[in-house]
């Protein structure tokens, strides 16, 4: 029995091994308490809930990376969309990076761009499509086709922080499927370059090709049309009068650790190229005043600063309930007797069918009474004895006769 118990623990250690994810994969909850110590860590960082997932036990976090002595509405404002598909991990891994360089100053190039630089990250749009593998949200939907729709509460979430926030630039992060056509990084603008928005999607889209190519990273310029899907956030965003960049780099596992590093290296090039040729000048003086105070309010003590919104409950999953009632039925096979151990006196054997029944306590045994009297020995005999011996005694009547 108890190498049986033994097999068991070593298949679920061995399914354990095979359903972690891997580890250059960060999950929600560890996402979350690195955001909280890297709040808590450095100025820097601030971080709000702007709202829950589909599934609805999953906050959707921005986090804002700023000189705290700077004014956001003085600085270029840059707003970073991650992992609208959850199944595309690789801008997550390189945003939480840059963010946790930035809070232990790591970072000596791009700290000093804060002064006149905000920015403005959400590092996970579909958390549920995060933790189930999935490209689409929690209720089959592919959120990077409802922008313009929002009948998703992930894109309304955003929508509404953009409103406040009023960015100067935004940067929607993908990586290609492997079955696509099209598998190469590239950085996507409009067509139209007689807009404002287009003309600085343009000129930042020629710039950070040439900075990404000096590090090394081959990145291809694409563009879309009028007769494009309109529902993507980069192209919605743009008709909104935001200059959008939709960046995409190829696919690839996770588990492949230098190409998933190098992935990740480009996003964090793409984030120092626009934080230093990005003034935009033309878009500071059109665009409005941003109302960013509304998601973070001004702190009346230094512990607001910090504040992150409490770590949500966390919640096993199958595998750990699956290992927990097999480690209750091995306590429960310690604790019965033995098949040879003496029954309890007084109570019927368990019942071992498919169903259990409530014990039935017999009642003990009484030796049988001795009467007072002497008697016969037909009457001490038993009763079938008794019987017997009375036919014996009665006398036998022949056959018409009757009895007197």
């Amino acid at each position: 029995m108890r190498f049986a118990w033994t097999i068991w623990f070593l298949l679920l250690a061995a399914l354990s091994a095979q359903a972690a994810p891997p580890a250059l994969v960060t999950t929600y909850a560890q996402m979350t308490a690195r955001l909280q110590a890297d709040a808590a860590r450095s100025p820097l960082v601030r971080v709000v809930s702007l709202g829950k997932s589909a599934g609805g036990t999953r906050n959707l976090w921005l986090v804002r990376l700023a000189d705290p002595a700077a004014d956001p509405a003085k600085t270029t404002r840059l707003l970073v969309l991650c992992r609208q598909h959850g199944d595309e991990p690789a801008s997550t891994e390189a945003m939480l990076r840059l963010i946790h360089s930035l809070a232990s100053g790591s970072d000596p190039a791009l700290s000093p761009e804060l002064a006149h630089v905000t920015l403005y990250i959400v590092p996970m749009v579909n958390p549920d499509g995060a933790g189930a593998g999935t490209r689409v949200n929690g209720r089959g939907a592919d959120l990077n086709r409802d922008w313009g729709l929002f009948t998703q509460p992930e894109t309304r979430a955003v929508a509404n922080a953009a409103k406040l926030i009023h960015p100067s630039l935004i940067v929607d992060a993908h990586n290609w499927d492997g079955d696509d056509e099209y598998n190469a990084d590239c950085i996507e603008i409009p067509r139209d370059m007689e807009t404002k928005p287009g003309q600085a999607a343009h000129q930042m889209q020629q710039q950070t090709l040439r900075d990404l190519a000096a590090c090394g990273y081959a990145v291809h310029p694409t563009a879309w049309g009028s007769d494009s899907n309109p529902h993507l956030a980069h192209r919605w965003f743009t008709h909104q009068n935001i200059p959008s960049l939709l960046v995409e780099t190829h696919s690839g596992s996770p588990l492949d650790r230098a190409d998933f590093e190098r992935r990740e290296g480009m996003y964090t090039a793409l984030v120092h190229s626009l934080a230093r040729h990005y003034p935009a000048p033309w878009m500071e003086k059109a665009s409005p005043k941003t109302q960013e105070a509304a998601l973070f309010p001004l702190p009346s003590s230094p512990e607001a600063v910090r504040r992150v919104t409490a770590l949500p409950k966390h919640s096993f999953s199958w595998l750990w309930a699956f290992g927990l009632y097999g480690l209750a039925l091995w306590g429960l096979t310690l604790r019965r007797p033995a098949s040879n151990a003496p029954e309890r006196v007084g109570r019927m054997p368990r019942q071992r069918g498919r169903y259990s029944y409530p014990q039935k306590r017999l009642k003990p045994e009484r030796p049988a009474r001795q009467k007072s009297c002497s008697a016969s020995s037909a009457a001490a005999a038993p009763r079938p004895e008794r019987r017997q011996a009375r036919r014996s005694s009665s006398p036998r009547l022949l056959s018409g006769q009757r009895p007197l």
